[in-house]
């Protein structure tokens, strides 16, 4: 968690040629051994990397991330006109990766923190 803005975690795997996920929603659990420090340092999900395309509502951290006890937080999927756009190459049998969207890495926490991604999606003919 605490190099998630260099290092996106993968959350869905590529579908295959021809396919592509599409994100209907889902959500985080962090199970608290101790509280993390973030600022302006949310998620969300992209396609491929930290630099892809979006392909999620923003998860906010503030009372998720730095929250003192056991806590979650909803994946949204991005409402219809959202105006989110992209090409075949990069939505095409593209990965999902969970990214910190802010200007640095969380701080804090501990090795014992568990967080629980859960991603429900459809996978469909990408027809690009």
């Amino acid at each position: 968690m605490l190099n998630l803005r260099a290092t996106p975690i993968e959350v869905v795997a590529t579908p295959g040629a021809g396919r592509m996920i599409y994100i209907l929603g889902g959500h985080c659990f962090i199970d608290y051994t101790a509280a993390y420090t973030e600022t302006a340092d949310n998620l969300q999900l992209r396609y491929v990397n930290g630099t892809g395309t979006v392909c999620s509502g923003v998860i906010e951290a503030t009372g998720f991330a730095d929250a003192t006890a056991d806590s979650f937080s909803p994946i949204v999927a991005l409402p219809t006109g959202s105006g989110v756009t992209s090409t075949a190459g990069e939505i095409s049998n593209a990965a999902v990766v969970i990214h910190n969207t802010g200007d640095g890495e969380w701080g804090g926490g501990n090795a014992a923190n568990t967080m629980i991604v859960t991603v429900y999606y459809v996978d469909v003919a990408s027809n690009l």
